[in-house]
């Protein structure tokens, strides 16, 4: 039966790569998610899992992408693991960012996706703003930069260029072209506890400095 599922998993995500993309994110950044909260908080808030239930999609779609940037720099560049990796790990930094802003912006606005998508819009656009392009880097460091927790960001880069160095190596050079990306999903479940640990940490500091 675990054969037999096994198959079937990978001929689903052979036919339809971008929805099982999603949908296996969706099954592992939830999970880590709640994993982190129970090691953190001993309890788990159904706002935070929700909204990470919410981006988990887009989290693996990203995640599917970042597969696909290093298989295009293999076919474009230089098709080494090594060379393959780097271009992953370094597009990967970003996404980190990412999920540590969008859980920052989520706590401060009640963790609502709608919130959260007006505050990346404000970044291209705000109708309150008379110099809007003038002041766009002021909005982006605002909306986005002033959310990531610069300790726990740090400590996230350290961390994750030995990490997924090897686990993407090794993805490269063993894993066919069309499990990568499950691979890479199956690697970031420990990868997001860490992040979902670092990032409540990294909030409470932002959104309450009277803890530090």
């Amino acid at each position: 039966m675990v054969e037999e599922g096994w198959n079937t998993y990978q001929s689903f995500q052979q036919a339809y790569p971008l929805l099982n993309s999603m949908v296996t994110g969706s099954a592992i950044f939830t999970s880590a998610d709640a994993i982190s909260q129970l090691i953190n908080e001993g309890q788990i808030d159904k706002r935070k899992i929700k909204h990470t239930a919410g981006l988990s999609p887009l989290y693996g779609l990203i995640s599917h992408y970042l597969v696909e940037g290093g298989n295009f720099i293999g076919e474009g560049l230089y098709n080494h693991p090594l060379m393959k990796s780097l271009g992953t790990v370094t597009l990967g930094t970003v996404f980190n960012g990412f999920f540590f802003s969008n859980n920052n912006v989520g706590e401060k606005n009640d963790y609502r996706l709608k919130n959260l998508a007006e505050n990346y819009s404000k970044i291209l656009y705000d109708q309150s703003d008379s110099e809007n392009i003038k002041n766009t880097y002021k909005r982006f460091k605002e909306n986005f930069v002033d959310n990531v927790p610069t300790k726990e960001f740090r400590k996230c880069v350290a961390i994750s260029l030995p990490y997924w160095m090897t686990v993407n190596s090794l993805n490269f050079t063993f894993t066919p072209e069309h499990m990568r990306t499950p691979a890479v999903m199956a690697a970031s479940f420990v990868w997001t506890c860490l992040l979902s640990l670092w990032s409540l940490k990294g909030r409470k500091d932002i959104n309450h400095p009277k803890n530090l």
